[in-house]
């Protein structure tokens, strides 16, 4: 393409939001099925819930204890499944327990 129509393309790239609610990294983003809510979660073990049209935190849950990896809605849109980041260097790990401390 034309170097105009680069420009033109990346300035339409802009960031909607930056995702502050994370200490660290952010390690995965998922959407849930209509478009209205973003998943994230980060190195600081946190797993928060965004409005996509606010661009607001509607909930977040601290998992100290086990973490949190990749994290996806699943077919109900209020329901997630997140893996658990306890047998990786630096994970917060424990033999029993669950996430909690929910917040938002």
């Amino acid at each position: 393409p034309e170097p105009w129509a680069r420009r033109v393309y990346m300035e339409a790239m802009a960031a909607g939001a930056i995702l502050s609610e994370h200490k660290g990294r952010v390690m995965s983003l998922d959407f849930n099925g209509s478009g209205e809510l973003m998943l994230s979660t980060g190195e600081d073990d946190r797993l928060c819930v965004y409005s996509c049209q606010s661009g607001q935190l509607q909930r977040a849950v601290q998992s100290p204890r086990y973490g949190v990896g990749i994290a996806r809605f699943t077919h109900d849109p209020l329901s997630v499944i997140c893996a658990s980041r306890a047998g990786e260097a630096g994970a917060a790990g424990g033999a029993a327990g669950a996430a909690g401390g929910a917040t938002g």
